[in-house]
């Protein structure tokens, strides 16, 4: 056989072996993420499908899963089932918005409830977090209601979606994160009820990674135009979609004066009501937990009954909010972040003979990483992180802009960096060590 020949059917092999190894990857092998904190969307999806009368439906990202408490709300408001449709940001509203309409029926109102970011307020769809979160649960039809550009964007990233099913699946290491970023965290409702979510864990009790902005230019006009369409398909269903504001961290707020016009803005380009204000949502550190829009149990009892008033004045009910709010929980001692000399200071280098820094190692007593930090080190190709637990860590969504580098972890520790509410965002450049 000559060369070309043999060149030629080893091609043609493998285009015919290629599609069969992701299909194999995606679809035949045994569910991987099944123990992580997105593996928590089939069972939102299922507990709307099978809701009966009308419902509430909270449609958010992670602030909803945190700050919703639906018990409490229907025994406030016993004629709605109330649904928790709230899980990650980044996996995009629009897609969290487009399933739960299809689930829309006469009588519902659909709460979009957005973290105030850009990356929220926008037409942002995730399709590898999308894929993860729906391992092992095709027959219940998830990318139902997706467009078709989402659609194109679910196969384009398929093949890396089977490549790590695989690897997981033949090393025996999928993922199995421990802490509050986990499927166990959620209860039977899909309201997140971890233990540990009692007070403040941040450094300083805010995320300067993750300031606040009340911004006229949020959302952007593309979003603004498929919120608008939204009402219309919901208005359709004999539903209503209105928009609400997350809870938010008054420390993180960047422009606190822009709070007071911002709903009035927002009115005058969405035709969906914008009911309550954000001052009403901006709370005291004391009540959050570890991001600054994600509150502890007695923010949420506090965030639930401001919510529950809201959607009672807007439907006219004049009953009393009977819900008692618990103190406060105290701010662990005297907090703040550490400067920039002091966080280069505390952290290990290595360097080239040149003696430009190859290397960082962060200790674990390092609890915050400001966006941006390693773009000062433009020959660094790796950062080693000491911790153990990567939810102690608070690195934003630009960690490493400016920065070529990888991330490399405690082995025993991979799955946890992999999957956690930060790092996952990381994924890709993070190994094991």
């Amino acid at each position: 056989m000559s060369r070309n020949r043999f060149q030629f059917l080893l091609a043609v092999t493998s285009l015919i072996l290629f599609p069969l190894l992701v299909l194999l990857g995606a679809f035949v092998i045994p569910p991987q993420y099944g123990r992580t904190y997105l593996a928590e969307f089939p069972e939102k999806m299922r507990l709307l499908s099978e809701a009966n009368g009308r419902k509430i439906i909270i449609v958010g990202g992670s602030s909803a899963a945190f700050g919703v408490d639906t018990a409490v709300m229907e025994e406030e408001l016993p004629a709605y089932r109330v649904i928790n449709y709230g899980l990650y940001a980044a996996m995009g509203s629009r897609m969290m918005l487009e399933t739960a309409l299809e689930y829309a029926e006469p009588g519902d109102i659909l709460i979009f409830l957005p973290e105030q970011n850009t990356q929220t307020l926008s037409m942002n769809f995730d399709a590898g977090l999308f894929l993860e979160a729906a391992d092992g649960q095709w027959k219940a039809r998830p990318e139902k209601g997706l467009s078709g550009e989402e659609k194109k964007a679910l196969l384009e990233a398929l093949p890396l979606f089977a490549y790590h099913k695989i690897r997981y699946d033949l090393t025996g290491s999928a993922p199995d994160p421990k802490g509050v970023y986990q499927k166990a965290s959620f209860n039977a409702r899909g309201d997140l009820d971890y233990a540990g979510a009692d007070h403040n864990v941040m450094r300083g009790y805010y995320d300067a990674n993750f300031l606040i902005h009340y911004d006229a230019a949020y959302p952007d006009d593309e979003f603004t135009d498929f919120l608008n369409r939204s009402a219309r398909i919901a208005a359709g269903k004999g539903a209503a979609l209105w928009y609400a504001f997350a809870p938010a961290n008054r420390l993180a707020i960047a422009d606190p004066g822009a709070a007071d016009s911002y709903a009035a803005a927002l009115s005058e380009r969405l035709t969906l009501p914008v009911v309550g204000d954000p001052k009403n949502s901006i709370l005291d550190p004391e009540w959050f937990y570890d991001t600054n829009y994600h509150l502890n149990h007695a923010g949420r009892t506090l965030y639930t009954k401001n919510l529950i008033r809201m959607i009672k004045a807007r439907l006219a009910d004049t009953s009393a909010t009977n819900i008692t709010v618990p103190a406060a929980p105290a701010l662990p001692g005297e907090d703040s972040h550490l400067s920039a000399a002091e966080l280069a200071a505390a952290l290990a280098y290595t360097r080239n003979a040149s003696g430009a820094v190859t290397e960082i190692t962060v200790p674990a007593s390092i609890i915050f990483l400001p966006d941006g930090f390693f773009r000062q080190y433009p020959e660094l190709s790796r950062i080693h992180f000491d911790s153990q637990k990567p939810s102690d860590i608070s690195v934003g969504t630009e960690m490493l802009e400016g920065s070529n580098a990888d991330i490399y972890v405690p082995k025993d520790a991979l799955s946890d960096y992999l999957t956690d509410y930060r790092f996952s965002l990381y994924a890709d450049r993070i190994h094991g060590e």
